[in-house]
């Protein structure tokens, strides 16, 4: 017999002569309604409250709660501020062309009433005229344009040759896209300078008739007749009559032929002397002439 087989054969006889243990009985304890052995209630918590139904009433449902929106504020009016309120009064006068009443502004802008400071804050504010025989406000545009006939007016009684900025007409001329194109095309009385990419017009200026002046056939005859020199002959001609490049500045060339002359160099002399105050050169007076 192996050493294996005598192991299995002990660990056989030790596990039969192992004792055996009695099950324990668990008795069931029947319950006494009594009094004194009633189990003890705590009152419900303030979530139990709200959720538990009545006796005989159906079982409640939860209700869902709306999920908040925190990525934008709300939109509670045009503000308390006097100047939120003047920005929006005057956006408000922007887009009519009439005067307006300071009753009817405080009306749009949600006023219980009109107050003094208010109405000194419209009357004072750059972009509102006031008109005192009416009582009554309008919006104050960077240009006094509004149609047709006053843009022409404007762009002829301009004193300089200075055209207008298309941005700055729409401030009190919003519809001016619509106008520009017949004034341009059908009538002539405007110029126009257009972007490339886009085609929306930038300046206006005024096309006035009295600058169409016909040029007689002779003198374009002889304008087209005259031979301009080759690019490369051009210094040489113009040496010829007595003139001198473009590119050349006149005060360098007589300074070069200044000092290389035989007088500059005369008077120029020879200075004895170590010089030492080198730092006020141009500024101290030469007495070596």
């Amino acid at each position: 017999m192996t050493s294996l087989d005598a192991q299995l054969a002990a660990f056989k006889h030790r596990a039969q002569n192992q004792p055996v243990l009695p099950r324990a009985v668990v008795k069931t304890v029947q319950k006494v309604d009594s009094p004194l052995f009633s189990p003890i209630s705590f009152p419900p918590s303030p979530s139990e409250v709200g959720s538990t139904p009545e006796p005989g009433q159906p079982p409640r449902k939860r209700q869902k709660k709306s999920p908040v929106v925190y990525s934008q504020p709300r939109d509670t009016g045009v503000g308390q501020h006097l100047y939120t309120q003047l920005t929006y009064a005057v956006d408000y006068l922007k887009h009519h062309s009439e005067p307006i009443s300071a009753e009817r502004i405080a009306s749009y802008l949600s006023l219980p009433m009109v107050s003094r400071e208010f109405i000194t804050s419209l009357q004072n504010n750059s972009r509102i005229t006031y008109h005192a025989d009416t009582d009554l406000y309008e919006f104050r545009p960077l240009h006094n344009i509004r149609n047709k006939s006053s843009l022409l007016a404007t762009l002829a009684n301009q004193p300089t040759g200075e055209g207008l900025s298309i941005k700055e007409i729409k401030d009190g001329y919003p519809n001016v896209e619509d106008d520009l194109t017949s004034l341009e095309f059908e009538e002539g009385h405007i110029l126009v300078i257009r972007g490339k990419k886009d085609g929306l017009a930038r300046m206006v200026w005024y096309n006035d008739p009295k600058l169409n002046v016909t040029i007689s056939e002779e003198f374009k005859e002889i304008y087209h007749g005259l031979k301009v020199p080759e690019a490369g002959d051009l210094p040489r001609e113009l040496e010829k009559l007595g003139m001198m490049p473009a590119s050349v500045d006149p005060r360098t060339m007589k300074k070069g032929v200044a000092e290389n002359s035989k007088e500059a160099k005369k008077r120029r002399g020879r200075r004895r002397g170590k010089i030492t105050n080198t730092h006020l050169v141009g500024i101290l007076r030469d007495y070596t002439r």
